[in-house]
C-alpha cells in the first residue's frame, strides 16, 4: 500500500480534495491512474489485493474506487458488494482484461458505475474520470 498526495506537486486547484482508491495488482496500472488523476484535485491510495483494499477502506472512504477484477485473493466483481456496504456513496469503476458482456453486466448490476477493458484507453479513462469528478484541476 502506498499513497500519493498530489498537493506535493502543486496540482491542487481548489479546497475540495477528493480521494480515489485504486485496487490493482499491476503497479503499472496504479502508476498510470495516478498520473492521469494528477490533473484532478484528488489524493490517491493504492492497494494490490482485496485484503489491502479492506484496510484502506477502513482508513479512508474513497469518492471513487478503480477495481481490477482479477486480484491475487479474489475477484473484484465479488468485492463490489462489500464496498457498497461500507462505502455506499463511492463510485466504482471495474477495470479488467477479461472484458466480456457477462462481466460487464454483472459489475453494473452489482453497483459499478463503469466497466473499462484493459489495456486501458487513456481517452476513455480520462472521459470516465471527468464524468465522475467533473473537470477538476484540468
Amino acid at each position: 500500500m502506498w499513497q500519493l498526495g498530489l498537493e506535493e506537486f502543486g496540482m491542487i486547484t481548489d479546497n475540495t480534495v477528493h480521494h480515489t482508491l485504486i485496487v490493482d495488482d499491476e503497479r503499472d496500472i496504479c502508476f498510470l491512474l495516478k498520473v492521469i488523476l494528477g490533473r484532478r484535485n484528488t489524493s490517491v491510495s493504492c492497494a494490490n489485493s482485496i485484503a489491502e483494499a479492506k484496510t484502506e477502506l477502513a482508513r479512508q472512504v474513497p469518492d471513487v474506487l478503480f477495481l481490477d477484477n482479477c486480484l491475487p485473493d479474489g475477484l473484484g466483481i465479488e468485492f463490489i458488494h462489500f464496498v457498497k456496504e461500507k462505502c455506499p456513496d463511492a463510485d466504482i469503476v471495474v477495470i479488467s482484461a477479461h472484458d466480456n458482456i457477462g462481466n460487464q453486466m454483472k459489475a453494473i448490476t452489482l453497483g459499478a458505475k463503469k466497466f473499462l477493458p484493459k489495456p486501458l484507453n487513456v481517452d476513455d479513462l480520462d472521459h470516465t474520470i471527468q464524468q465522475l469528478y467533473g473537470v477538476l484541476g484540468a
